[in-house]
């Protein structure tokens, strides 16, 4: 993710630690083949569904509660907020479970709301790649998630030069009046030396 160079990472893991009851257990190693700088750790918020070393089930879970708390906060949240009113809302109801968060802060680095307005939500495609993108339903999802955004985009753009134009002709207006109402006076001035 780090290599596409991006603003911020967000990251939530809403993982149950525990494999009883599941079927085949499965084990995922998570490691990094190199250290994290400074400056793309500052980018990463990871959010923990459960606390380390803690298990849970797939009732309550993380995801459905941030689900409940949007919804109750209007659709959207300060991101340094999600752990503290997940884990209330979790407490309020007598759930005995806590999420944890991991976000470097520096200054307000992180003073922003989640989800932003400009997350991208994209559809999971757990088939193998077609070698044609038209075939591959995932991509045309995210063909079609991007090309919104870059319309939203050109729309805004569009607004603001539309603004700037109207901003340029009403300056022009004002320097043509001005520009005349400067040549009128220096007409008279030459006039009235001419007659003097």
């Amino acid at each position: 993710l780090l290599t596409c160079n991006p603003a911020r990472v967000i990251v939530t893991l809403d993982c149950c630690r525990n494999t009883s009851g599941r079927g085949k257990a499965y084990c995922v190693k998570l490691r990094h083949t190199e250290k994290i700088t400074m400056s793309d750790l500052v980018k990463i918020a990871v959010i923990h569904g459960t606390c380390e070393l803690h298990t849970t089930s797939d009732a309550h879970t993380f995801t459905q509660e941030l689900f409940k708390v949007l919804n109750e906060e209007g659709g959207e949240i300060p991101i340094l907020e999600i752990e503290s009113k997940v884990n209330k809302s979790w407490h309020d109801r007598h759930i005995m479970r806590l999420c944890k968060d991991d976000i470097v802060k520096i200054g307000n680095n992180w003073n922003i709301m989640w989800p932003s307005s400009y997350t991208i939500k994209a559809k999971i495609n757990t088939g193998p790649l077609s070698a044609d993108p038209k075939q591959d339903e995932g991509i045309e999802d995210m063909k079609q998630i991007v090309e919104e955004l870059m319309n939203q985009r050109m729309d805004q753009y569009a607004n603001k030069i539309k603004k700037l134009d109207k901003e340029v002709s009403e300056l022009s207006t004002q320097s043509r009046k001005r520009s005349g109402t400067t040549s009128r006076m220096s007409e008279k001035a030459r006039k009235t030396k001419i007659c003097s």
